[in-house]
């Protein structure tokens, strides 16, 4: 019978799992750290536009150190502590993205890196937490089945009491009788109240395997999106590298680079050209010349166009050709 109401409390405690989120304080500061980092992120992509880099140290900053400790003590420490991970992740994820449109192309790699890794350890994480709880439940439906296969028989033996039914029928007990029956109707109580407990047990159960399977699955979107952010940086810095080293060779021509410009000005004067030719959209310009200002901080040409970029002055004559 105690195990019996523990596995009913188990169950409340499973499906109950759903919190009302929508209240929200006028400040961040009690707010979860997943809410928190969400209410930044939002505020931060704004920002993004105009003052990348300023975003991406802000992004930074939400990134505790050293990293919360995963709870899975309870269910719902589980489950909460796997939205904070993932907001963690998110944040690394967003801070990769506010320095590749910075142009810091190595450190959006490193970054998104560092997401995938958390995202996959925070799976294993979930994993680990739930397998005592997915244990729980497995135990719990044999031990139901069981049960219910023994006492349903002694239910029905009970119901064909003959002494039973006589009494159950009669409208005018006696008070010996009326004790008599009160005590039947205790005996199959007590056949019944945990018969119930059994059969609720097995109608919850695939909820909570529902349950925890779409908590186990929650980091692997993060998984992949990060990774291919990922081997999207590494492939654009590795071509960005073969670029430079062919425009070495052509700085080295006096033909070509008439103003015997340094090799990496020469590759980003070409660069800005090509930019000029395709009227690529000022978010593109942007993105390019973050980066050129990066490989090479002193450009004053760079410096001029990014100025342009922003809305900060007409358009500068191209020097490129």
């Amino acid at each position: 019978m105690k195990r019996a109401l523990l596995t009913l409390c188990m169950a409340a405690a499973l499906v109950s799992q759903e919190i009302t989120q929508n209240s929200a304080p006028a400040s961040t500061a009690n707010l979860s750290l997943s809410k928190r980092i969400d209410a930044e992120t939002q505020r931060l992509d704004i920002l993004k536009v105009t003052n990348p880099e300023q975003a991406l140290i802000e992004a930074l900053a939400l990134i505790p150190d050293p990293l919360p400790a995963f709870d899975k003590s309870t269910f719902l420490t589980t489950r909460q502590s796997l939205l904070d991970q993932l907001a963690i992740v998110q944040a690394k994820f967003i801070a990769a993205s506010y320095a590749r449109v910075s142009g810091k192309w190595e450190l959006a790699s490193s970054l998104f890196k560092e997401a995938s890794e958390l995202a996959s350890v925070t799976k294993t994480s979930v994993k680990e937490g739930l397998a005592p709880m997915r244990k729980q439940w497995e135990d719990a439906i044999v031990d139901a089945k069981t049960k219910i296969a023994e006492v349903e028989p002694r239910i029905v033996i009970f119901d064909e009491n003959p002494r039973f039914k006589a009494l159950d029928a009669k409208n005018d007990r006696t008070m010996d009788e009326n004790i008599e029956y009160e005590k039947f109707m205790n005996a199959k109580a007590e056949l019944l109240q945990p018969l119930t407990v059994w059969k609720n047990n097995l109608i919850v159960a695939p909820k909570a395997f529902a349950n925890f399977d779409i908590l186990e699955k929650e980091p692997d979107a993060y998984v992949q999106a990060a990774k291919n952010n990922e081997e999207k940086m590494l492939k654009a810095i590795a071509t960005e590298k073969a670029e430079i080293n062919r425009y070495d060779e052509d700085a080295k021509n006096p033909i070509i680079n008439s103003k015997r410009l340094k090799p990496l000005s020469f590759y980003i004067r070409q660069r800005i050209g090509q930019l000029t030719e395709q009227k690529v959209d000022r978010e593109m310009w942007l993105y390019y010349l973050n980066r050129y200002r990066v490989l090479d901080p002193g450009n004053k040409e760079v410096i001029k166009k990014i100025d342009w970029a922003l809305g900060n002055s007409p358009t500068p004559k191209d020097k490129s050709k």
